[in-house]
């Protein structure tokens, strides 16, 4: 059974014995897959087959040369394999020292440095980039290497077709990293908050007080402001259902009878009307388009009958033309919503 997961960093790399691998640094062309050059080359020096390899590569920064790494997987025990199953690369130990090497004669001679005074390898990782060190007895830094966390893939030494799926389980590591990174923020925010809170609490006291003391003053502000309001719904916006039928009714032909009125909106009546004299329809729906108060007229629903015309007639008034005089106002009473009747 394995045991719980650690706290740790997002990025944590197992190092293997650089002697057990081959080491050789080969030229990139430009313009094709760095990934497919790599494999061919590790094909062609190694006399075994890459499914019978432990193997990895590493770009150099300009991208003209790599440095490949490959080893027999039968030179590690299965002991030694079990340690890299939870590691998110396995990688040489000298790393860190011949990553950046320009050519195969520097490599050589980074490697008898290395054998000479050899290094503890450690990784740290900083955002989209992991460092690589080599550190002495004494602690210090003998080399550094710095390499895109995006090449972990590139790196690594395992089976390539398990790639995918230790990928996944980084990032389900790098995101469970970050959310116990945001959650100690937040609770340091929150402590932060909290002595505030604390030390405005007399202020916020003081101002409640205030506040009790002027709710009296509120209220009567509120008080008007309701009434300010209902004031001007009664005056500006009510029905002005007999206003409308003034308007109508004073370019009303004398044939014409309404039969019954129906409000429509604010702005608006239905009328069901008939007449004995069928040109007074046209003749009336005529004045009434040129009415200064009246937005459209239009009839509909013509029907003529034993010498007796019925129609229905929609009328939209303009809402500036119905605002009422004070002598209107005191003639007239508002209105319902809807109203019907007879003229």
């Amino acid at each position: 059974m394995r045991p719980p997961l650690a706290l740790r960093s997002p990025v944590a790399l197992a190092f293997a014995p650089a002697d057990r691998f081959f080491m050789r640094v080969v030229p990139l062309a430009k313009g094709a897959p760095a990934a497919a050059q790599v494999e061919l080359a590790v094909e062609g020096l190694a006399p075994f087959p890459l499914s019978q390899l432990y193997w990895g590569w590493c770009a150099a920064p300009d991208g003209a040369r790599a440095l490949v790494y490959a080893a027999h997987r039968r030179r590690f025990t299965a002991g030694e394999t079990a340690e890299w199953e939870r590691a998110d690369a396995v990688v040489p130990d000298s790393l860190p020292l011949l990553a950046g090497a320009a050519d195969e004669a520097e490599r050589r001679q980074l490697a008898e440095k290395f054998a000479v005074r050899p290094g503890k390898p450690r990784a740290t990782a900083r955002r989209d980039r992991v460092t690589l060190e080599l550190t002495g007895a004494d602690g210090g830094v003998l080399a550094t290497a710095i390499v895109p966390r995006t090449a972990l893939d590139e790196l690594d030494v395992r089976d390539r077709a398990g790639q995918g799926q230790r990928r996944r389980a980084r990032r389900q590591r790098e995101f469970v990293w970050r959310l116990l990174l945001a959650g100690a923020a937040l609770l340091a925010l929150s402590a932060v908050l909290e002595a505030a809170a604390f030390g405005f609490g007399f202020a916020a006291k003081a101002r409640r007080a205030a506040v009790a003391e002027r709710a009296a003053l509120v209220q009567r502000l509120d008080t008007a402001r309701s009434l300010t309001a209902l004031i001007d719904e009664l005056t500006h916006r009510r029905l002005r259902f007999f206003e409308m039928i003034s308007a109508i009714n004073a370019v009303r032909p004398a044939s014409l009878r309404f039969v019954r009125t129906t409000s429509v909106g604010r702005n608006g009546l239905e009328i069901e009307a008939s007449t004995s004299n069928a040109e007074d329809v046209d003749t009336y729906e005529t004045a009434l388009m040129v009415h200064v108060a009246v937005d459209h007229a239009e009839v509909r629903e013509l029907r003529t009958r034993d010498g007796t015309t019925t129609f229905t007639l929609a009328v939209t008034f303009k809402p500036e033309a119905l605002a009422a005089s004070p002598v209107a106002s005191r003639a007239a009473p508002a209105a319902p919503e809807r109203k019907e009747g007879g003229t």
